[in-house]
């Protein structure tokens, strides 16, 4: 799988040496205020990072053009703010750190994995988690500088912290089974695929998004605790710590057979747990690439070209499912340049069929319709090229027969169709 974020700090050899030695003279919050005045020429030269952040205030949240241009510049800023935070760590410089919910369960004897994210502060981690003399094995992208690292090595060597680099060859999985297996602390960030293509895909914040499996999966092999924790930065120096453990004991978790089922089991949770830090915490998403991956079409219906009516299911839950739709030149709905009405019902009855597959992707299986009480279309008419969303909400679902409501909009929201009891049958 291609990599498409860097995993690597600015500045450069120099630059990154000299906060350093600027820190042990100053506190980081002396440089604060010029970042407001920086950002503005970062964001220009890193447009991609700027724009993809900007979707993700939009898309998200829901902001409009203002708001999300705002944000986008202060997510920068609040980011700008953490970086300087992590070089006066190197320097030696103390911070504040106050659980949230003053609760600090990471203190016990069996071995945990502790899963971050690109939220907050994750590194100061091992500065402030009681892990009662146990080593912390921390994993960590080995492209960084040789000044970083060293640095990094330095300054959480008295914290009972040891770095581990992502190996091509995924050799760092072994050394931190190894570790856990002898009862003592593995921490990642585990937001981000580590070099590998085994992912799963979750709805997070409303958009479907790929996970890696890796972490979970070893805290299901190794039968340890797994706890998420996320480090938000406050006010002036001040940090706030936000623990939680992640379900290893339930029956729900007992029962699931395979090692692959525990493990997403246990990345749901760790999803809707990172949901809730983000939906708190807006300025403090710091992953500036393509995050939310739509699931395409091929992997969740029987169907083929030229009777494929959706591109990529964008969201999908147990009731709900969403799914974007490009009318290509060639469909077999197509009149004289249009799309006709008789296709949009084939959209839903896909719409559907993509989230029965995304809910069974082992066992994707074929639909019918069987009928439907209600469909009004509107007067627009869909062109060659144009995309369209189909939205559909289950009323009923018995055996194998669901009823459901949809709504098909364009890309602006203007509603094109609406279903009412439209019911499809699944065979096999």
């Amino acid at each position: 799988m291609e990599r498409n974020w860097k995993g690597t700090t600015g500045g450069g050899k120099i630059g990154q040496t000299a906060l350093i030695w600027i820190f042990k003279a100053v506190r980081p919050d002396f440089l604060y205020p010029l970042l407001y005045l920086i950002i503005p020429f970062y964001m220009l030269f890193a447009h991609k990072g700027y724009i993809v952040t900007y979707q993700y205030f939009k898309q998200i949240h829901g902001y409009g053009t203002f708001k999300a241009f705002i944000s986008t510049y202060l997510n920068h800023v609040v980011f700008g703010k953490v970086v300087l935070d992590k070089f006066a760590l190197l320097a030696g410089r103390k911070f504040p750190v106050e659980i949230a919910n003053n609760y600090n369960p990471v203190d016990i004897d069996k071995a945990a994995i502790i899963a971050g994210a690109h939220v907050g502060n994750f590194e100061l981690c091992g500065h402030c988690v009681n892990h009662c003399g146990k080593k912390i094995y921390s994993l960590v992208y080995g492209g960084e500088s040789m000044v970083l690292q060293q640095k990094r090595t330095q300054a959480i060597s008295n914290f009972g912290v040891e770095l581990i680099s992502v190996q091509p060859d995924m050799s760092h999985i072994f050394t931190l089974s190894n570790a856990l297996s002898e009862g003592n602390f593995a921490a990642m960030a585990c937001d981000r695929a580590f070099g590998s293509s085994k992912c799963f895909s979750m709805q997070f914040c409303g958009i479907l998004a790929e996970f890696p499996m890796g972490p979970f999966a070893l805290a299901a092999k190794t039968e340890c605790n797994i706890y998420t924790i996320n480090i938000i930065k406050g006010k002036r120096l001040g940090y706030k710590l936000y623990i939680e453990q992640l379900d290893t004991a339930s029956n729900e978790y007992s029962d699931k057979k395979s090692i692959r089922s525990k493990a997403e089991y246990i990345c749901s949770q760790y999803v809707r747990s990172l949901e809730k830090i983000v939906m708190q915490y807006p300025l403090q998403w710091f992953n500036y690439y393509q995050f939310w991956k739509p699931v395409p079409a091929q992997d969740l219906l029987p169907q083929k070209d030229p009777m494929v009516m959706i591109d990529n299911l964008i969201s999908c839950d147990s009731q709900t499912a969403v799914a974007l739709f490009t009318v290509k030149d060639g469909n077999i709905f197509c009149n004289n340049d249009t799309f006709v009405s008789a296709g949009l019902l084939e959209v839903f009855a896909q719409t559907a069929a993509a989230r029965i597959g995304w809910l069974n992707r082992d066992n994707i299986k074929i639909g019918t319709i069987g009928g439907v009480s209600r469909l009004d279309i509107s007067k627009n008419k869909i062109k060659i090229g144009q995309k369209i969303i189909s939205t559909i909400t289950v009323l009923s679902e018995m055996d194998q027969a669901l009823v459901l409501d949809g709504t098909i909009t364009d890309t602006k929201g203007t509603v094109i169709a609406t279903c009412s009891s439209l019911k499809v049958f699944i065979n096999g």
